[in-house]
């Protein structure tokens, strides 16, 4: 890997793997102008993963699109962009932890995952995001959402 300062070539003094993220850290030094700079490789989900909608039709997964439905469901929060973060990578660790992985998930799998993961968190988010996902029009719909 080339430095973001110098350009020259960086070499590898540390390294750690998340086994749960599949995420390593890497901590790198340039050779030339000894500038510290710290990596994460990961997996590009957006290239691997398919969304089987309810209607059978496949689309490409957008790591975007669920953060985006995150945060909004959290907009009643301080930070909820901070907290959108997390929750939508725990909400992906959560919908991707079968082994081995099947690269279709279905869009019914991962919305129940971030109601779970969010319910958890804040009920408020969990059901204004369940609102996205379905028409809840009358109170019997929200109160139904929230004993599920």
């Amino acid at each position: 890997m080339k430095c973001i300062y110098c350009n020259g070539k960086t070499k590898v003094t540390n390294s750690r793997s998340h086994k749960l993220d599949h995420i390593t850290w890497r901590r790198r030094e340039c050779i030339e102008c000894q500038a510290i700079v710290t990596s994460e490789e990961k997996y590009k989900l957006d290239d691997c993963l398919q969304i089987m909608k309810k209607n059978g039709d496949l689309q490409t997964f957008n790591r975007d699109k669920l953060f985006v439905s995150i945060a909004k469901s959290l907009d009643h929060l301080p930070q909820n962009i901070d907290i959108a973060t997390h929750l939508t990578e725990t909400i992906l660790r959560r919908a991707i932890k079968s082994k081995p992985l099947n690269p279709t998930l279905r869009s019914e799998h991962l919305a129940s995952t971030a109601i779970s993961v969010l319910k958890n968190y804040d009920a408020a988010a969990a059901i204004k995001y369940n609102s996205f996902q379905t028409n809840m029009k009358l109170a019997n719909d929200v109160r139904r959402s929230i004993k599920k």
